[in-house]
């Protein structure tokens, strides 16, 4: 029987104590655990109204900067793009450039040999 003492105690004190209030006792601490409850709820949903805007507010940025880094990935590919295309042209350019260089050492040497041939040739003539 004293191993239950702990859990027998308190009930007895506790019907003790409601036989011993009175019906005024009990409906205003009913009507208190009641008022307690719903200001409870009031301030659960409160909270939750808050958190709710705080998460949309959140999703919202998120999605903002998605966008924003979406915009930037696009506008970095056209440059890509771009680089890849003026990277072709000036690669075409350059060998256009040595065609010309070696075209134009070419006319050199062959004006530089006609001179030479003409000028050989005039001495021929003098001799």
């Amino acid at each position: 029987m004293d191993e239950w003492n702990w859990v027998i105690c308190p009930f007895i004190c506790l019907i003790f104590h409601f036989f011993q209030a009175s019906r005024s006792d009990i409906a205003t601490a009913f009507a208190a655990g009641i008022h307690k409850i719903k200001d409870f709820q009031q301030d659960a949903a409160a909270l939750q109204a808050i958190e709710n805007q705080m998460w949309a507010e959140e999703h919202d940025t998120y999605e903002d900067r998605i966008q924003n880094l979406e915009a930037d990935r696009a506008l970095a590919k056209k440059a890509h793009l771009w680089l890849d295309e003026q990277n072709q042209e000036n690669f075409m350019l350059n060998e256009t450039i040595d065609r010309v260089r070696d075209w134009g050492l070419l006319f050199l040497v062959i004006i530089i040999n006609i001179i030479h041939i003409e000028i050989s040739i005039k001495n021929i003539e003098k001799v």
